[in-house]
């Protein structure tokens, strides 16, 4: 049997820990409600009022959860905007039961202010 060398190790790692890393991102938006997520902030009316029109939405980095099991899951996703008067972030959250995901929470930060405002 080989022996893998400390060296051999490392670049393993550093191969794997990226692809790990976009195989759950891919994993994360392909998968349970993440097109109803960006449905439901880009139609969200008081998201407009608050930081104005949506110009960019990206998936934070390590900015989900999804868990399923059968006909029922949890999900969360951290959703960065960028809008016409301010950028914020979304937080919200999922819940599967007998197939069909619905809206648990939806929360808006604004400009890494700590004050939350329910979106629901």
């Amino acid at each position: 049997m080989a022996r893998i060398t400390k060296r051999k190790f490392f670049l393993i790692l550093l191969v794997l820990i990226p692809l790990v890393y976009f195989l759950g991102y891919f994993i994360a938006t392909a998968v349970g409600p993440y097109n109803q997520a960006k449905e439901f902030v880009y139609q969200n009316r008081i998201l407009r009022e608050k930081i104005g029109t949506i110009t960019e939405l990206k998936l934070a980095p390590f900015g989900y959860s999804v868990k399923m099991t059968g006909s029922h899951g949890l999900a969360n996703y951290e959703l960065r905007l960028k809008a016409t008067n301010t950028n914020g972030k979304v937080f919200i959250g999922f819940e599967k039961d007998t197939g069909v995901w619905k809206i648990t929470k939806a929360k808006l930060q604004v400009n890494n202010n700590s004050e939350e405002i329910n979106l629901l």
